[in-house]
């Protein structure tokens, strides 16, 4: 195969690898099944609260930052509980969201 056709498959292959990373960036529905999942941490909101459960037992949410970075989506999310403050840290890449809290 010669040099240069190799050269034009390898960068079709990259931008069809950056295409499909903007198209499956999740949405904040798969966000909150995640947490559901993960944390059994559910939550349901109106205009003006937010009400959240770990277990059953409430929680009051602090503070949510949100970084949509065109490929992914980082979130921060901070809680306070009972027996302390909880910070979950997501990266939501190519449909999924995965952990990145450090603790």
């Amino acid at each position: 195969m010669p040099k240069q056709r190799k050269k034009w498959i390898l960068i079709l292959i990259f931008f069809a690898l950056i295409l499909s990373m903007v198209a499956t960036v999740p949405s904040e529905k798969s966000y909150n099944q995640w947490l559901a999942t993960q944390y059994n941490l559910k939550c349901t909101s109106d205009t003006v609260t937010r009400d959240c459960s770990i277990n059953g037992q409430a929680i009051e949410r602090k503070d949510k930052t949100e970084r949509h970075l065109f490929l992914y989506k980082k979130t921060t999310d901070e809680y306070s509980t009972n027996k302390g403050n909880l910070t979950i840290k997501s990266l939501g890449i190519f449909g999924h969201y995965f952990d990145i809290s450090s603790s």
